[in-house]
């Protein structure tokens, strides 16, 4: 009897030590994890998909879907998937009024206890006559030294003559420069700061000519500062 004893007791402290099986948990996979729908001109709606997957060991709930614009749709066919299973999460993106490079997010709400508020990205171009990266050069953070690089992309439109032939401005904190761009037709304009006093304010008017009717000047606003001194 005192053998059986020691041996339940013996077995029963083993069990202790076992590590306990993991709990059985939900995994969402995307694929893609983020979506870039590349370069669009004018006023279009682009359509999408992303692969939604199960490969956890429990059911995947997925309570809402939702966008962070109303230029974005998605639809979800089935909210729940079983462990394994996959579902095509499609979608529209309207353009309208749009230009230059757009990023919308579309948001998961899951049970998946890593990804409880998941978020897919999306990234367009959307191209115009004539389309710039943006209007306003910022130079914050701006190096006492100089030598601080900020760059403005001038993309055309399909069949557009389209060249710089001219700037202006009115200030002397900064040097520019017309450079190719990585797509054909693409001019960029680097600007780099000149060596100026810890804190000094950054701003100017920044005028550009170019050969595309009805975009024959372009204002690009500077603004900024440089480090405080520490």
């Amino acid at each position: 009897m005192k053998r059986a004893v020691s041996f339940l007791l013996a077995a029963g402290a083993l069990c202790a030590l076992l590590p306990a099986a993991a709990p059985a948990v939900p995994v969402l996979v995307t694929e893609p994890s983020n979506v870039d729908l590349g370069i669009v001109e004018g006023d279009e709606t682009v359509s999408f998909q992303v692969l939604l997957s199960n490969p956890g060991d429990s059911p995947l709930v997925i309570d809402e879907v939702g966008t962070s614009c109303g230029c974005t749709v998605a639809f979800l066919p089935d909210s729940v998937l079983e462990a394994g299973e996959s579902v095509l999460l499609s979608g529209e993106f309207a353009t309208r009024k749009m230009e230059g490079d757009v990023r919308k997010a579309i948001f998961l709400s899951t049970n998946d206890p890593f990804r409880a508020r998941a978020v897919i990205m999306l990234r367009i171009w959307v191209q115009r006559k004539l389309t710039l990266s943006t209007e306003v050069v910022n130079f914050s953070n701006a190096d006492p030294e100089g030598g601080t690089v900020r760059e403005v992309l001038f993309r055309p439109g399909s069949d557009v003559d389209f060249e710089i032939v001219g700037i202006s401005g009115d200030s002397d904190q900064v040097e520019w420069e017309v450079v190719p761009g990585e797509r054909e037709g693409d001019r960029v304009i680097r600007f780099t700061s000149k060596p100026l006093p810890w804190g000094t304010d950054i701003a100017g008017v920044v005028e550009v000519r170019t050969t595309v009717e009805g975009e024959e000047k372009v204002v690009l606003r500077l603004f900024g500062k440089v480090k405080e001194h520490r």
